[in-house]
């Protein structure tokens, strides 16, 4: 397996659990009874964090999250040419996901997506650089990053 099929299915692998915890907290009710308060102190509790707002947050952030993942399977199955136009359009939908609106109470969560997004996208922009470049610091560093989001979104399901 090379350094690129690595970084895609590790990160991949996590990102699923993502989605899939997004699946049943939403299937289970988690979102239907509640006010989400904030995950930490320096999160403060506004308005917008109803349980309506995070699910329409979660709902988007989950559609843009596939979207990066179709991407990352692209860029792993592809051609050097098709690596690089899958990447631009990784970076796309991180500056969407960024871009998007979301309540103040999943503000750690985002911070962690959009950082596994990050080094997701800067080791493959370093193996295409230079190919004998090894990305096991950027793999290591998007998964934590993508398995802390995961925390933050249970800790979000279950205020």
């Amino acid at each position: 397996m090379t350094n690129k099929h690595a970084v895609i299915a590790a990160v991949a692998m996590v990102a699923v659990a993502v989605i899939g915890g997004a699946t049943f907290a939403v299937s289970q009710g988690a979102f239907d009874s509640r006010p989400v308060a904030a995950s930490t102190a320096a999160a403060p509790v506004v308005d917008d964090c109803t349980a309506d707002a995070v699910r329409v947050h979660m709902t988007e952030s989950d559609r843009l999250l596939r979207e990066f993942l179709d991407h990352q399977i692209r860029a792993g199955s592809g051609t050097r040419a098709e690596l690089s136009a899958a990447v631009a359009d990784m970076q796309s939908t991180r500056r969407r996901y960024h871009d998007s609106a979301g309540p103040a109470c999943v503000r750690d969560y985002r911070t962690h997506m959009e950082a596994g997004m990050d080094a997701t996208i800067e080791g493959l922009l370093a193996m295409m650089a230079d190919e004998r470049t090894i990305i096991d610091s950027y793999l290591v560093r998007s998964t934590q990053e993508f398995k802390a989001a995961v925390r933050a979104r249970e800790r979000i399901v279950t205020h």
